[in-house]
């Protein structure tokens, strides 16, 4: 493997170190994470393979860092090549062709290979590093763009407009009248009985016109929910989108 990869990431001597253990607590983390994902608590051999294989890696990594910061700074090194253009740039479709392009190279199972027998002890077959790999490249997407976008509360493309504020609330409404249907005691809660309250907002208007005596008014704190849910799913299609090409 070649020596003084670190340089190519703008890690000067002095700070060749501190990027080798900034690395390896990213892999440690994706390890970590997907050790503990509920998928391997499956009892199947190919489980069972990944669990022992990420253990062995895990107590490697606490070792001396110096024999890992090669192969560390050439995997990271290319990744970020992938990513660090501007996205308008780089369009997601090529970015996730170079990356693709990457892990299917002779030299990527060459130096995954190298690290894990060589350096960690672990032989390993191809899916252990591809799904490390992957959950690496994702978690630099994300660092990389997506924790740049505002809050949804001061970011433009995730404000609603006043039809959709209308159409959350009757959407809320239709959830809660099928709840009631089962559990009634448990979403009396969510349920606006007060007519003043009724009026209070902009949001209510479309039900309140349309409703001829049969809709169900829910409270404003249910309201916020099915906001929340709103914006949290919104934020994650535009992780997706960032994601995949």
């Amino acid at each position: 493997m070649a020596t003084h990869r670190g340089m190519e990431l703008g890690c000067d001597e002095q700070g060749h170190k501190e990027c080798c253990e900034v690395y390896v607590k990213k892999v440690r983390a994706i390890v970590f994470g997907l050790l503990n994902d509920e998928v391997m608590s499956t009892d199947t051999e190919g489980s069972r393979e990944f669990i022992s294989n990420a253990q062995s890696m895990l107590r490697q990594m606490q070792s001396p860092l110096t024999k890992e910061c090669h192969f560390l700074e050439w995997l990271f090194g290319r990744m970020k090549k992938i990513v660090g253009e501007p996205p308008e740039k780089l369009q997601r479709k090529e970015m996730w062709s170079q990356f693709h392009k990457l892990r299917s190279s002779d030299d990527f199972f060459q130096e995954w290979k190298c690290y894990l027998e060589q350096i960690m002890g672990i032989s390993a077959k191809s899916v252990f590093f591809q799904l490390i790999t992957a959950e690496l490249f994702e978690q630099l997407l994300h660092d990389t763009y997506c924790c740049e976008n505002a809050a949804p509360e001061d970011n433009d493309e995730a404000r609603l407009t006043y039809e959709e504020e209308n159409a959350i609330r009757y959407m809320a409404g239709y959830v809660v009248r099928n709840l009631q249907r089962k559990m009634a005691d448990e979403v009396e809660m969510l349920i606006e009985t007060d007519k003043k309250r009724i009026q209070e907002s902009n949001s209510t208007d479309w039900i309140n016109i349309i409703d001829r005596g049969g809709l169900i008014h829910v409270t404003d704190e249910c309201y916020q929910l099915f906001l929340a849910i709103e914006h949290a799913t919104c934020q994650e299609l535009r992780t997706q989108d960032w994601r995949h090409g």
